[in-house]
C-alpha cells in the first residue's frame, strides 16, 4: 500500500459510503467530492490516480472527467502545471459549497467515521 493511503478519509468510511466514489449517481459522487475535501491526503490521491491511470471513481476530489480536462490542460502548458493543479481543486471547492448551497443541503455527518 501506497504510504499516503494510511491517511486517506475514505478508508474511514463504510463500504457503502465507500461505494459512493464509484457511483453515477450525482448526489453520491457529491458525498464523495465532500469526504475528499476533508481529505488530507487529496494531492498525494489525485497524483497517484493521474500516475496509474485511473478510469473510474473519484480520486483526489476529482471524478474522471475532471482528471481528464486536469490531465489535458496540464499536457497542453506543462510550465502551468501547478497553477492548473491549485485552479481546478478550487473549481471543485466551488462546484461542492454551489450545489450545496443550491439544493439547501446540509453536508454529511461521518457518523461511520
Amino acid at each position: 500500500m501506497t504510504e499516503w493511503r494510511v491517511s486517506a478519509r475514505c478508508l474511514e468510511v463504510d463500504d457503502q459510503v465507500l461505494n459512493f466514489f464509484f457511483s453515477d449517481n450525482e448526489t453520491e459522487e457529491l458525498t464523495a467530492l465532500m469526504i475528499c475535501e476533508t481529505c488530507s491526503v487529496a494531492d498525494e490521491c489525485l497524483q497517484y490516480a493521474l500516475g496509474t491511470r485511473q478510469t473510474d471513481g473519484v480520486w483526489g476530489m476529482h471524478n474522471p472527467q475532471d482528471r481528464r480536462n486536469l490531465k489535458r490542460q496540464i499536457s497542453r502548458r506543462p510550465q502551468h502545471a501547478q497553477r492548473y493543479w491549485d485552479a481546478s481543486f478550487d473549481k471543485i471547492r466551488r462546484r461542492i459549497a454551489s450545489t450545496v448551497d443550491a439544493e439547501g443541503a446540509e453536508r454529511p455527518v461521518f457518523a461511520a467515521i
